[in-house]
Protein backbone atom coordinates (compact mmCIF):
# COMPACT_ATOMS: atom_id res chain seq x y z
CA UNK A 1 0.00 0.00 0.00
CA UNK A 2 2.72 2.02 0.82
CA UNK A 3 4.37 1.56 -2.71
CA UNK A 4 1.28 2.84 -4.10
CA UNK A 5 0.87 5.77 -2.30
CA UNK A 6 4.78 6.66 -3.18
CA UNK A 7 4.00 5.80 -6.97
CA UNK A 8 1.01 8.53 -6.56
CA UNK A 9 2.84 11.10 -4.88
CA UNK A 10 5.50 10.99 -7.48
CA UNK A 11 3.40 10.85 -10.36
CA UNK A 12 1.34 13.68 -8.40
CA UNK A 13 4.78 15.82 -8.35
CA UNK A 14 5.82 15.04 -11.74
CA UNK A 15 2.51 16.31 -13.25
CA UNK A 16 2.67 19.62 -11.08
CA UNK A 17 4.61 20.95 -14.23
CA UNK A 18 2.00 20.30 -16.49
CA UNK A 19 -0.92 21.63 -14.46
CA UNK A 20 0.93 24.85 -13.03
CA UNK A 21 2.41 25.20 -16.96
CA UNK A 22 -0.76 25.73 -18.49
CA UNK A 23 -0.25 28.97 -20.36
CA UNK A 24 2.05 27.68 -22.43
CA UNK A 25 0.94 23.43 -22.76
CA UNK A 26 -1.03 22.29 -25.82
CA UNK A 27 -3.41 19.89 -26.29
CA UNK A 28 -4.71 17.23 -28.89
CA UNK A 29 -7.22 14.75 -28.81
CA UNK A 30 -6.57 11.43 -31.61
CA UNK A 31 -8.36 8.38 -32.15
CA UNK A 32 -6.34 6.04 -31.95
CA UNK A 33 -7.51 2.52 -33.19
CA UNK A 34 -5.53 -0.08 -31.40
CA UNK A 35 -3.51 -0.19 -27.90
CA UNK A 36 -0.29 1.00 -27.47
CA UNK A 37 2.30 0.85 -24.79
CA UNK A 38 4.31 3.89 -23.44
CA UNK A 39 6.66 4.03 -20.70
CA UNK A 40 6.08 -0.09 -19.82
CA UNK A 41 2.13 1.19 -19.72
CA UNK A 42 -0.70 -0.38 -22.25
CA UNK A 43 -3.14 2.11 -23.09
CA UNK A 44 -6.27 1.03 -24.48
CA UNK A 45 -7.57 1.79 -27.73
CA UNK A 46 -9.69 5.03 -28.38
CA UNK A 47 -9.47 8.94 -27.68
CA UNK A 48 -6.40 9.79 -26.42
CA UNK A 49 -5.44 13.04 -24.95
CA UNK A 50 -1.96 14.66 -24.95
CA UNK A 51 -0.52 17.36 -22.92
CA UNK A 52 2.71 19.84 -23.81
CA UNK A 53 3.79 21.19 -21.40
CA UNK A 54 6.77 22.25 -19.56
CA UNK A 55 9.42 24.77 -19.77
CA UNK A 56 13.10 24.15 -21.02
CA UNK A 57 12.50 20.28 -20.40
CA UNK A 58 9.46 19.04 -22.07
CA UNK A 59 6.96 16.67 -20.68
CA UNK A 60 3.89 15.37 -22.61
CA UNK A 61 0.56 13.68 -19.98
CA UNK A 62 -0.77 11.41 -22.04
CA UNK A 63 -3.85 9.96 -21.29
CA UNK A 64 -6.07 7.33 -22.59
CA UNK A 65 -9.22 5.77 -21.72
CA UNK A 66 -8.48 5.40 -17.68
CA UNK A 67 -4.85 5.35 -18.09
CA UNK A 68 -2.36 8.42 -17.64
CA UNK A 69 1.42 8.48 -18.06
CA UNK A 70 4.05 11.00 -17.84
CA UNK A 71 6.58 10.94 -20.40
CA UNK A 72 10.02 13.37 -20.70
CA UNK A 73 10.51 12.86 -24.47
CA UNK A 74 13.60 14.06 -26.18
CA UNK A 75 13.29 16.56 -28.35
CA UNK A 76 14.22 16.51 -32.40
CA UNK A 77 14.67 19.40 -34.87
CA UNK A 78 13.56 18.62 -38.19
CA UNK A 79 14.92 20.48 -41.54
CA UNK A 80 11.50 22.26 -42.42
CA UNK A 81 8.44 22.64 -40.85
CA UNK A 82 6.15 19.74 -40.71
CA UNK A 83 2.79 20.09 -42.70
CA UNK A 84 0.71 17.95 -40.23
CA UNK A 85 0.26 16.60 -37.06
CA UNK A 86 1.36 13.14 -36.57
CA UNK A 87 1.77 10.52 -33.81
CA UNK A 88 4.52 7.83 -34.90
CA UNK A 89 3.95 4.50 -33.93
CA UNK A 90 6.73 1.49 -33.87
CA UNK A 91 4.90 -2.05 -34.84
CA UNK A 92 6.04 -5.59 -34.08
CA UNK A 93 3.80 -7.81 -35.11
CA UNK A 94 0.28 -6.67 -32.91
CA UNK A 95 2.30 -4.36 -30.38
CA UNK A 96 2.57 -1.21 -31.05
CA UNK A 97 4.82 1.83 -29.01
CA UNK A 98 4.72 5.74 -29.38
CA UNK A 99 7.76 6.44 -30.46
CA UNK A 100 7.02 10.14 -31.72
CA UNK A 101 5.33 12.98 -31.90
CA UNK A 102 5.28 15.49 -34.85
CA UNK A 103 3.63 18.90 -34.71
CA UNK A 104 2.17 20.60 -37.63
CA UNK A 105 3.46 23.87 -38.58
CA UNK A 106 6.82 23.32 -35.94
CA UNK A 107 10.52 22.15 -36.98
CA UNK A 108 10.53 20.08 -33.06
CA UNK A 109 9.33 17.21 -32.59
CA UNK A 110 8.92 14.88 -29.58
CA UNK A 111 10.80 11.56 -29.84
CA UNK A 112 9.75 9.35 -27.19
CA UNK A 113 12.76 6.85 -25.76
CA UNK A 114 11.87 2.63 -25.79
CA UNK A 115 10.35 1.40 -23.37
CA UNK A 116 11.88 -2.05 -22.47
CA UNK A 117 9.75 -4.05 -23.81
CA UNK A 118 10.61 -2.28 -26.93
CA UNK A 119 14.08 -3.04 -26.45
CA UNK A 120 13.73 -6.74 -25.79
CA UNK A 121 12.34 -6.93 -29.44
CA UNK A 122 14.72 -4.85 -31.03
CA UNK A 123 17.39 -7.24 -29.23
CA UNK A 124 15.88 -9.87 -31.55
CA UNK A 125 17.22 -7.71 -34.29
CA UNK A 126 13.41 -7.16 -34.98
CA UNK A 127 12.88 -3.80 -37.01
CA UNK A 128 9.53 -1.98 -36.52
CA UNK A 129 7.09 -0.68 -39.11
CA UNK A 130 6.39 2.75 -38.38
CA UNK A 131 2.62 3.22 -38.58
CA UNK A 132 1.75 6.97 -38.50
CA UNK A 133 -1.80 8.60 -37.16
CA UNK A 134 -2.67 12.29 -38.21
CA UNK A 135 -3.56 14.01 -35.23
CA UNK A 136 -7.01 15.98 -35.31
CA UNK A 137 -7.22 18.93 -33.20
CA UNK A 138 -10.89 18.60 -31.72
CA UNK A 139 -13.29 21.51 -30.02
CA UNK A 140 -11.93 22.84 -26.43
CA UNK A 141 -8.29 21.65 -27.16
CA UNK A 142 -5.92 24.53 -28.44
CA UNK A 143 -3.46 23.93 -31.82
CA UNK A 144 -0.99 21.04 -31.65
Amino acid sequence: MQTKAARFLVLTLLALPVLLNAQVRKTVKVDVPFEFIVNRQLMPAGPCTIVVGGDGIPNLLISSGTRNVLVVPHSSQAAKLFTQSVLVFHRYGNHYFLSSIRRQGEDRGYELPPSRQERELQARALSPEDVELVAEVRPGSTEF
